[in-house]
């Protein structure tokens, strides 16, 4: 550990720690013999290969550019390995985005091309180095403006693949893929290349202008569909182009982005002198009737997403999440709707709110925060309270998923932003109980019934507070209370599926009977509704088989499998109870069908082979010699 004042290599003093990371830490010191600042980085772990080392350290040491700091030497004391670099005076670019910091587009542009100027030196070496680790604070812009790209001893070589640098949500797909054959202890079939760094470095711009950190295996939703104001479309095009999945379709080269950011240029130019010679004939325009086309297609834009905007709350209120999502692709991919959208930033907020309830509903509450986060970033000063809202519903999307300082973040968001009490509260509740906080829920819980606070804040506070139980008596006791306030089925539905374990956990036969007696009530309830899922159904169905009513179970799955057909887990209990039945001839074709829709599912829902439900249809798949089973 490296201490205040101690010389390193008789050269350097150390005066303070800056930073650490994964791979290394790093100090303030001062070069004794140049009388300047420079930064001592001790890079973790060990090299066992001195000459590729030795190697690297040549290459890195006759770089210069002015957007590189300079590095100066790489030396071994006592098998630690340090490197020395020039001192940047300045701030990185992560100081700024935490700080709120919005840049325009123009300074943007400027510091995009002053990095893609030094990704092309470093690409272009004759033995390439790939930086491997672009993001926010690896950006510094030093006090003279420029931007200084930091940190780049992290991988150098096409075909070496090193990953010391990898920075999840800045990494792009193929250093992710690489990184999980290098668990495998796996070659990879594939290298580097520089789209790798545009990819990270389209990451790290695209947190600049939305406010919002990329997540990590998720495609971002694309910044010039967001409604952004003071960017062009193009610009927020490029940058969208740059985080493209498939390295294909980003820019083949930091030179081929120079040049793209020299075309926005040269066609801003040409847009400013079109417009201003506009002003001119305008009058002309307008009487000749082209105000009231303008107008008339807006109308008609208008009136076209109301409609889709309409069926997909229906569908949402009807629990037929995918339609939603089906809607919303449509919506999303319509170049009239996306035209009026640009031009309402506040009803495109409403909408990706309405996309994040259904990620919500889904449980895939890490993509509905994100959806959240881009409805609260829309949002303009005057309306402070549907911001509000927004930010609630984030928080606690961002808890549901565990994530709780962001959690936490968002609510000091709120709160600055004097959020409802109520709302408050609410996000209080939920990430206590994300932390097992139980008796401190409880006590908050109370105080909203107590004053009959909002239908809907009661109801997620008391259903938060349920999930987080763990005494099973207790939690239906929360859950009943739950009911008095759902419109809906979701406290029904946490009812059914606790009863269910309850039956499965009872002591004797009278108590588990009760039990399936409560679960096949809620189920048919629910079942009976427009709100019926098909993993309700499914439950149903167990729930049946538990309680000797065989044939009903297998005419509930047929009923699923009717407007879900392909659903491995219907398949595979239809499997189960056929198999019962001993009826062979069904069930071997069940349990093939279920196995192989099974294994080409790659929802984020899909059943691991370690589970119960999958290791049974598996055990069955082996006793018929279903292949692959």
């Amino acid at each position: 550990m490296l201490t205040q004042n101690q010389i390193l290599n008789h050269t350097y003093q150390i005066l303070q720690p800056i930073g650490s990371g994964g791979t290394s830490s790093v100090h303030l010191a001062y070069h004794l013999r140049l009388q300047k600042y420079v930064v001592i980085k001790k890079l973790q772990g060990s090299f066992s290969d001195d000459f590729l080392f030795r190697t690297e350290v040549d290459i890195l040491k006759n770089l210069h550019h002015p957007n590189l700091p300079q590095v100066y030497d790489f030396f071994q004391d006592h098998n630690e390995i340090y490197t020395v670099i020039d001192f940047v005076d300045g701030y990185d670019l992560d100081s700024y985005i935490k700080a709120g910091t919005r840049f325009s587009e123009e300074q943007l542009k400027h510091y995009l091309r002053q990095i893609a100027e030094v990704l092309d030196y470093l690409h272009t070496q004759e033995i390439p180095v790939i930086h491997s680790d672009i993001k926010p604070g690896n950006i510094i812009l030093n006090n003279g403006g420029r931007a200084i790209l930091i940190d780049f001893n992290t991988s150098i070589g096409e075909n070496q693949g090193n990953l010391l640098g990898l920075t999840l949500p800045y990494a792009s797909p193929e250093q992710i893929q690489l990184a999980r054959y290098a668990v495998c202890g796996q070659q990879a079939p594939f290298a580097l290349d520089g789209r790798s760094d545009l990819f990270s470095l389209g990451a790290t711009f695209y947190e600049l202008i939305s406010g919002i950190c990329p997540t990590p295996g998720q495609p971002p939703v694309p910044l010039h569909t967001m409604g952004l104001t003071g960017y062009s479309r193009d610009f927020l095009v490029l940058i969208d182009r740059l985080i493209e999945y498939d390295r294909d379709k980003r820019p083949k080269s930091a030179k081929k982005l120079m040049a793209a950011i020299d075309r926005l240029d040269s066609r801003y130019r040409k847009h400013f002198a079109l417009r201003c010679a506009s002003v001119l004939v305008s009058a002309a325009f307008i009487a000749g009737g082209l105000y009231c086309c303008i107008r008339g297609v807006r109308r008609e834009n208008t009136e076209l997403y109301r409609t889709y905007y309409q069926q997909v709350t229906q569908q949402v209120d009807q629990g037929n999440l995918d339609k939603a999502l089906e809607l919303c692709d449509k919506i999303l991919d319509s170049e009239k709707l996306q035209a009026y959208l640009q031009d309402s930033p506040m009803e495109l907020a409403r909408f990706y709110h309405e996309m994040g309830d259904i990620y919500y509903y889904r449980e895939n509450h890490r993509t509905a925060c994100q959806y959240y986060r881009y409805a609260v970033h829309l949002c303009d000063t005057g309306a402070q309270d549907t911001r509000n809202l927004y930010l609630r519903d984030a928080a606690i999307a961002a808890a549901q998923d565990n994530d709780l300082d962001t959690a936490a973040a968002l609510l000091q968001q709120a709160q600055s932003g004097q959020a409802g009490t109520d709302d408050l509260a609410l996000i209080a509740v939920v990430i206590e109980a994300r932390k097992g906080n139980i008796r401190q829920c409880e006590e908050t819980v109370r105080q909203l019934l107590e004053r009959e606070a909002d239908r809907e804040v009661c109801l997620r506070a008391v259903l938060a507070l349920a999930s987080a139980t763990k005494e099973l008596d207790r939690r239906i006791e929360w859950l009943l209370i739950a009911q008095q306030y759902d419109y809906g089925r979701t406290a029904t539905r946490g009812l059914a599926v606790a009863y269910g374990e309850k039956a499965q956990q009872a002591n004797s036969a009278v108590e588990q009977k009760a039990a399936l007696r409560e679960a096949a009530a809620l189920y048919e309830t629910i079942c009976s509704s427009v709100y019926a899922s098909s993993t309700d159904l499914i439950n149903y169905s167990v729930i049946l088989r538990m309680s000797g009513k065989t044939s009903d179970a297998l005419q509930i799955l047929k009923t699923a499998d009717g407007y879900d057909p392909g659903n491995y887990r219907i398949l595979a209990n239809m499997c189960f109870i056929y198999y019962e039945m001993r009826d062979e001839g069904n069930a071997s074709a069940h349990c093939e069908a279920a196995i192989k829709a099974w294994r080409a599912y790659d929802g984020a829902d899909k059943l691991s082979e370690t589970s119960e439900e999958i290791q049974n249809l598996l055990e069955i798949g082996k006793r018929f010699g279903i292949g692959g089973a």
